[in-house]
């Protein structure tokens, strides 16, 4: 019933376990009970259900697959401690939770700016199926948050060929601004003038630095405009 999203799912689970207090299988139940309100998205009653399971009846796959989502739910909730927490049991094994739980985990440790640990993670997320797509764009964000500019500008100008309109607009500005933390002004300007072209929004120091290089390439009408 609860496959089927069926009305009555919760009522026959529930009077399965009221019905069978000591069987085996309630754990069963309590893991299913809470996956309905998983699949609602109804996150906190889902935790609570989660909470009553005894793991010892559950093999390792059944196990994984609690972790997560006991993880996500926790993520929803804003939770990230608890959140971090279940993701790392799972992240490094054998399991088909294992690259979102590592995804997520990272997620969580770059917006807490543990970006050694975020890096780590998102460097394995590379090649996997599902999460390289946008694993290199965190890594990029990175490399620049930890002023590695060498490697942004190695690593980030590639990603453009392949990144939406949004993101390509970040790593232009990314890019010429790493460039131009190294100095190299005449390798800033066409990723600058990429940024200038599809921002939604510029900040005052971004055309303060779009104007000094300009201004130390010697386009010194450019740079007049955008110092202005």
């Amino acid at each position: 019933a609860i496959e089927l999203t069926n009305n009555d799912a919760e009522y026959l689970i529930g009077s399965f376990i009221n019905s069978y207090p000591e069987s085996q299988k309630v754990n069963f139940a309590f893991l299913e009970m809470g996956r309905l309100r998983y699949n609602e998205k109804d996150y906190s009653n889902a935790l609570s259900w989660f909470q009553k399971i005894d793991r010892k009846a559950f093999n390792t796959e059944q196990k994984a697959d609690l972790q997560f989502m006991i993880g996500y739910s926790n993520f929803n909730l804003n939770n990230l401690d608890a959140a971090s927490r279940a993701f790392f049991d799972i992240k490094d094994t054998d399991n088909k939770y294992a690259s979102p739980a590592t995804y997520y985990y990272s997620h969580i440790a770059y917006s807490q700016k543990n970006y050694a640990t975020a890096l780590k993670g998102f460097e394995k997320l590379k090649k996997d199926e599902t999460f390289a797509p946008v694993a290199p764009f965190y890594i990029a964000q990175i490399y620049y948050l930890q002023h590695q500019y060498d490697k942004v500008v190695e690593f980030a100008p590639a990603l453009l060929e392949t990144a939406s309109e949004k993101r390509a607009t970040e790593i232009a500005r990314l890019t010429g601004d790493s460039y131009y933390r190294l100095k190299e002004y005449e390798k800033a300007v066409p990723f600058f003038e990429q940024y200038l072209k599809k921002a939604q929004s510029i900040t005052r120091e971004d055309y303060y630095l779009i104007g000094f290089t300009y201004y130390k390439v010697k386009n010194y009408d450019l740079a007049a405009k955008n110092l202005e």
